[in-house]
């Protein structure tokens, strides 16, 4: 089937420009890939994209550092042999690539259990469409075996193409795909019927007896294939304690004078398909709380009623206030205690507001005032990475409309200043679309989890 050039397909396409040069890459680095499918659908997704590819096993090592210079860092793939998964985030689209790699092909589900032994003959085989593919039989058997073993459906996209590369093969290649498709699916197929079922889209003939062929590949891997189940599910078992040991999550403060558009980058980081970051809110203010003690919003609402009211006696409403306070302090040891527990499971954590923000203040004297600061801030867990959106007094003050511009520039420089202090806090401009920031955000982060791991 004829298909545009790599060139003709990226000229003006940003996300192409991106997988463009992933392939030139690997070319370059001589890397032994073909993509196993997908591939009419590889220029023509504009937001998230993920390309599943074959690779020789030896090979593996030299790809995940060529993909590291490109931005993509290995995601944990315990419990899902033999995909590994490298991740980058394109900040000139605003989205994600993944490259699902597996050096040998298997087939089951929910696990992977069943080989197939034609990887290298895939790879020996494979073609040049612009980005190197498997050949249309290659890609017939493969898809099948696929849709029947992996997902017991085909999507609409993967019966088009299924017609498609019988439409080629059926023609010039009927008795070397007779052949193979006979060597892996003989006698619960025959090639005749898969031909007659395809053609008349009867997929519900093929799925009916998907029970038959992985009984069939299991009568051949009986061992193995029962080994791989036990493997995996143990892995996954384990996967919480992988994360604990050796892929601990990344921690993101965000700072910023108010009006700079913290909430609402923090909210769009929490909704992020990747990242999928938790927020935890570390201010004040209780109707932007996301974990708050059942005592809080009641002792505050006490304390704000006492004040001023004549009737109170000093005692008592200082015992109010005591109470107050050490429920303040309980509930900021509980955010703490639950971000601490997220970054132990892996997962990325957003602080909205952090001990830092008190930083652009002059410093307590008082040795209560110290003690205090201390008790709020000894069990917050070290962000990984500071992130803080910068503009100018004015902007803020017209996105807002609190404090004045002054008083909004003077917060500006105040925390322009903690540069001196805080040796991994990153500036962003606030200036920008909230869209923009994201993505610089997002890229920041990325880029540090990458160091981390």
């Amino acid at each position: 089937m004829q298909t545009e050039t790599l060139t003709e397909k990226t000229r003006t396409d940003s996300a192409g420009d991106f997988i463009a040069r992933i392939f030139a890459v690997l070319d370059n680095a001589a890397i032994s890939y073909a993509l196993v499918r997908g591939h009419n659908e590889l220029f023509a997704v504009d937001s998230y994209l993920e390309i599943d590819m074959l690779l020789q096993k030896q090979q593996l090592p030299e790809f995940a550092s060529v993909v590291k210079d490109l931005g993509f860092v290995e995601w944990p793939s315990w419990g899902h042999a033999p995909h590994r998964f490298f991740l980058a985030f394109d900040i000139d689209t605003g989205d994600w690539v993944k490259l699902d790699v597996v050096t040998e092909l298997m087939y089951g589900r929910p696990i992977r259990r069943f080989r197939v032994d034609c990887a290298d003959a895939c790879l020996d085989q494979r073609q040049k469409d612009g980005v190197y593919v498997l050949s249309q039989l290659h890609e017939f058997v493969t898809l099948f075996l696929h849709g029947l073993l992996d997902k017991g459906h085909f999507r609409d996209a993967h019966r088009q193409r299924l017609i498609e590369l019988l439409d080629i093969i059926g023609g010039h290649e009927n008795s070397n795909a007779k052949s193979l498709l006979d060597k892996y699916v003989s006698p619960v197929f025959s090639w005749e019927t898969i031909q007659q079922a395809v053609r008349g889209s009867d997929w519900n003939t093929l799925l009916k007896k998907q029970k038959k062929l992985a009984l069939r590949f299991f009568v051949q891997q009986p061992l193995s294939s029962q080994w791989r189940v036990v493997r995996a599910r143990g892995m996954r078992l384990l996967r919480g304690l992988g994360f604990a040991l050796f892929r601990r999550g990344i921690s993101v403060a965000l700072l910023a004078p108010d009006g700079a558009g913290k909430s609402t980058l923090s909210a769009a980081l929490v909704q992020d398909r990747i990242l999928k970051a938790r927020g935890v809110y570390m201010g004040g203010n209780l109707a932007a709380s996301t974990f708050t003690l059942p005592t809080t919003r009641f002792l505050h609402q006490r304390v704000k009623a006492k004040n001023g009211d004549p009737t109170v006696k000093p005692n008592a409403n200082k015992i109010l206030r005591g109470l107050n306070f050490c429920s303040k302090v309980a509930e900021q040891w509980l955010r703490a205690g639950i971000a601490h527990y997220h970054l132990l499971c892996g997962r990325f954590v957003v602080f909205d507001r952090y001990i830092f923000d008190s930083w652009v203040n002059p410093k307590p004297r008082t040795l209560w005032k110290r003690a205090r600061w201390i008790l709020f801030e000894a069990i917050l867990p070290a962000p990984d990475l500071v992130i803080l959106l910068d503009a100018p007094g004015q902007m803020l003050y017209q996105r807002k409309g609190e404090h004045t511009p002054e008083w909004l520039e003077e917060q500006r420089q105040r925390y322009l200043q903690l540069r001196a202090r805080i040796p991994n806090l990153r500036i962003v401009d606030a200036t920008h679309d909230a869209e923009t920031v994201r993505r610089e955000a997002i890229a920041l982060i990325w880029k540090q989890y990458g160091i981390k791991g």
